[in-house]
């Protein structure tokens, strides 16, 4: 009896040494906010064993919390926090790494430091770093941290292809008009980003003949625009930051064949291939991991699952959560950050009885609220930070009026706020915060019971052969008249 300690130490170690050893963030600071404290988890070794590392990087790297204690402890269920904002302008830092080190292992006390050397990258079991960048909530036109109204004036003979945005930062009183002359209402989708960098979104019209993506530049004042060429009628366009630079990079989807094509802005606009998803797989591209990048995803349709690449893992690993009920026709997708924890919440709208279902990662438990009874008819979700307070709101455009109606994240979803904008029941009108590419899932669904998990296919050669970096065609020709009131 005397041995049997000894003996249950060498099975736990026996356990640990066939788990996988990971380090990840579980909360990751906004950019901006003191005082912040970094936490994460590892997995795989014994915790008593090791320490933690961290570095923050603004202008150069510098070790956390304190030269005096470089070290961050790990709990016995494996977690971590470090305070990250010990000295000035550490809130600004764009730059986050912790390292698992072996007791024992005295860390670089870098302080103000160009780089961080080599031998601590290699006496660290794992280790994570990540960019975190000062980004404005998506549909932010105004570049006031908060998502704007707005509406696309599809085929009316007179204003045809016209942006109304209605700014948040001159309270709801001006407003942006940007005009566009499409070719044909139903070849064009909208597919509005930050693609030049200036934490403010740009109108973004995406051609489905050709693949042809133009693209206004707010840092111009919509004077010029941005070319792309890549995708063809049989996909959708999927813009988002897939790289971390700031920039968001044109990307399509291929629905049946589960292709990802992406020109990423970071360098120069190179093509880049991802296969993942399949014929009942909606895209859900989003950053769940919270790396600053945005992560290439699907939602599959009949099984209720989400099925995610992460990027922070260089999309060698994925993550599968079943959220949204197999096979009911009344779900759509709506991720969003709900917690402000810095990463997408899984989370589905009841189109038929208007409940959301939001599975909040920081905390792991599940915001549910109705808000749109009568389901897609009436209404289309449209949750953004209306508020500017980094927490999504539970959001709803009502077709037949014109009105936006939200739930602000400030009142713990209690408080509804509402704006009129433009001419109540036009059906030719498009909201610019809808994700688009979430509305074809009664198109897409196959309510088979035993569907295939996502695709892993090969490359689609004839995009491979068709993809064109910017300036390399000639642009169709649009008309832009930029208002700003």
């Amino acid at each position: 009896m005397k041995n049997f300690p000894y003996i249950l130490f060498i099975l736990l170690s026996t356990c640990l040494a066939t788990e996988q050893v990971f380090i990840e963030f579980t909360y990751i600071p906004q950019y901006g906010v003191t005082p912040a404290v970094l936490q994460g988890k590892v997995t795989g070794v014994i915790p008593s064993e090791y320490k933690i590392a961290v570095y923050i990087h603004y202008l150069s790297w510098w070790i956390k919390p304190y030269a005096a204690s470089p070290l961050t402890n790990i709990a016995d269920d494996g977690t971590w926090n470090c305070s990250i904002t010990t000295g000035g302008n550490d809130e600004a830092a764009d730059k986050l790494a912790a390292f698992l080190i072996p007791n024992g292992y005295t860390p670089p006390i870098a302080l103000g430091w160009a780089l961080l050397p080599e031998a601590l990258y290699q006496n660290s079991l794992d280790y994570l770093v990540i960019a975190r960048l000062q980004k404005n909530p998506a549909y932010d036109f105004d570049g006031d941290h908060k998502a704007d109204i707005g509406i696309w004036d599809k085929t009316n003979s007179i204003t045809s292809g016209i942006w109304l945005i209605l700014k948040s930062g001159s309270n709801y009183h001006g407003y942006i008009s940007v005009v566009k002359e499409p070719p044909g209402e139903a070849s064009w989708i909208i597919t509005p980003a930050d693609f030049d960098g200036d934490s403010k979104a740009d109108p973004g019209i995406y051609y489905k003949t050709g693949g042809h993506w133009y693209v206004l530049k707010s840092s111009q004042k919509y004077q010029s625009f941005f070319y792309f060429c890549v995708g063809n009628s049989d996909y959708i366009p999927v813009a988002g930051d897939y790289d971390g630079d700031g920039k968001a990079d044109p990307c399509v989807y291929n629905k049946m064949g589960g292709h990802w094509y992406m020109l990423l802005s970071g360098t120069n606009y190179s093509l880049n291939y991802v296969g993942w998803g399949g014929e009942d797989c909606l895209p859900v591209p989003a950053d769940y991991d919270g790396d600053g990048k945005c992560d290439v995803s699907v939602w599959q349709k009949s099984t209720g699952k989400w099925f995610i690449l992460l990027s922070s893992q260089s999309n060698q690993q994925s993550w599968t959560k079943t959220w949204g009920a197999p096979g009911e026709a009344e779900f759509r997708p709506v991720p969003a950050d709900f917690d402000a924890d810095s990463k997408a919440d899984l989370a589905v709208w009841n189109e038929q009885t208007g409940e959301w279902f939001v599975l909040l990662s920081k905390t792991n438990t599940v915001l549910r609220k109705t808000f749109g009874k009568g389901g897609s008819a009436y209404w289309i979700p449209v949750p953004a930070d209306f508020d500017g307070d980094d927490h999504a709101d539970i959001a709803l455009w009502q077709k037949s009026t014109g009105v936006w109606f939200w739930l602000t994240s400030m009142s713990n979803y209690n408080t509804c706020m509402s704006q009129t904008w433009q001419a109540p029941g036009n059906s030719m009108y498009t909201p610019v915060v809808e994700m688009l590419y979430t509305r074809t899932a009664h198109s897409l669904a196959s309510h088979q019971e035993n569907t295939p998990e996502p695709l892993s296919p090969q490359p689609d050669a004839s995009i491979e052969s068709q993809a064109t970096l910017p300036g390399d065609l000639e642009p169709l020709h649009l008309y832009l008249q930029p208002k700003i009131e």
